[in-house]
């Protein structure tokens, strides 16, 4: 059992993040502007590294702040459950 309950996170980031939504975005007009501007870094780098990715160019999606938590906490989830398991197995019962 992890020490951490995941759901219980997420649903007070949410509602934390309710009390501030911050300012209303264009999700369209910021994925046009924002992967234009991608592509011109992609180049850039390339051009200055040689590197580039293999697999093709990147690709934004705005999300709104509840996809975001969502994603960190599934990022955060699989990042810890291996030593939260380990920290799990070596605690006394």
């Amino acid at each position: 059992m992890s020490p951490i309950d995941w759901r219980r996170a997420e649903q007070v980031a949410i509602r934390l993040a309710n009390r501030h939504p911050g300012p209303a975005a264009d999700g369209a007009f910021l994925e046009r502007n924002v992967e234009a501007r991608v592509l011109q870094l992609e180049d850039q780098i390339e051009a200055a590294t040689g590197l580039c990715s293999v697999s093709g160019p990147a690709h934004i999606t705005v999300i709104d702040r509840q996809a975001w938590i969502r994603a960190n906490i599934a990022t955060f989830r699989h990042l810890l459950t291996p030593l939260l398991e380990e920290w799990s197995a070596k605690m006394p019962p």
